[in-house]
């Protein structure tokens, strides 16, 4: 069944936030490198088979990954999950050559139910205290997305020898009166006036599709061995980001640095340069909109080939057994 698909009555549009504390560090000089996969089991062929991924953490014991997963939860049907946690050195596109870090499997339905939001140890982890967290909530299907170009300027530098690594994470309100990370921008090295490169995110993930509700944007230094240094954060809503075109200006406020500095102003400033609202499109609404794809197969069975069974050079030679007919 399409974990996507939304067409049952009896079924619900389910967001699912992911975050680990104490794994192991598969790392000599550094820490490990986690990501994790999500799987769906197959009933048809009882196979666990990919539905998403984490974004790649680095240098971190006790991830918070702000990539969502998105899948459609059936009331009546029983949907078998297993949680894939990996130390990926190598990137994402390659967890088999990645060191396993440990693994889950539950039951949507207990997600849903809240069993795993005070974590649940994870399996194979060579860690006791390995831990995997997941929390559930019921989400909006949106077919639109927010399209932002951030800059800095005036940063605090956090280093000592070179500049800041800046980049910035987003965070929405949640019912525990508390903040969600939803994203986060790219890191630009050596910068205190950086320019992000384009920050897309769906509108329900980023504000569950309500431009009223209250944002969190964390600036942050990036440290190679993942404890990040806070540069400041402000407070916003989606509503005030897209109330005009261009030029939203936001001073980065530190705490700890405001409660000690009665002269303190900001860590520095982040405007926002564009921002643009997109479809987020499918495949099937080009379809529906009267694409139409040609597809052409050419054989070629010119004597140059060589079309011989046992032609040790021919081009055709892929099977013992091919024999030509006519």
């Amino acid at each position: 069944m399409d974990p996507t698909s939304t067409a049952s009555q009896n079924c619900s549009r389910i967001e699912l936030t992911i975050w680990c504390r104490s794994l192991k560090n598969k790392d000599v000089t550094s820490k490990s490198d986690p990501m994790c996969i999500l799987m769906l089991k197959n009933e048809e062929n009882d196979k666990y088979e990919e539905i998403g991924r984490t974004e790649r953490v680095e240098n971190s014991l006790n991830p918070d990954f702000t990539t969502k997963m998105l899948l459609t939860y059936h009331f009546e049907i029983k949907q078998a999950l297993q949680f894939c946690v990996y130390d990926c050195d190598e990137g994402l596109s390659n967890p088999k050559k990645a060191d396993e870090l440990g693994s889950l499997r539950v039951t949507l339905a207990e997600v849903v139910q809240g069993h795993l939001r005070n974590g649940r140890l994870l399996e194979e982890s060579g860690n006791k205290q390995a831990t995997l967290f997941v929390t559930a909530r019921e989400t909006v299907d949106c077919r639109q997305s927010y399209v932002f170009n951030f800059v800095g300027r005036k940063l605090d530098d956090k280093d000592f020898i070179t500049k800041s690594d800046p980049f910035l994470v987003f965070h929405k309100r949640n019912s525990h009166d508390g903040f969600t990370p939803v994203g986060q921008t790219t890191v630009i090295r050596d910068d205190l006036n950086p320019n992000w490169p384009a920050f897309r995110i769906n509108c329900a993930t980023f504000c569950d599709n309500n431009p009223q509700l209250e944002l969190k944007i964390d600036c942050y230094d990036h440290e190679r061995d993942g404890k990040h240094d806070l540069i400041g954060t402000f407070y916003t809503t989606a509503a005030e980001l897209t109330s005009q075109s261009s030029g939203k200006e936001f001073q980065l406020i530190h705490p700890k640095k405001k409660e000690k500095k009665s002269s303190y102003k900001n860590s520095g400033l982040i405007f926002l340069e564009r921002h643009k609202l997109e479809e987020d499109w499918e495949f099937s609404h080009f379809v529906q909109a009267g694409l139409q794809l040609n597809f052409t197969v050419a054989i070629d069975y010119s004597a140059s080939n060589a079309w011989e069974p046992k032609a040790n050079g021919s081009t055709n030679n892929d099977s013992p057994i091919r024999t030509l007919n006519g």
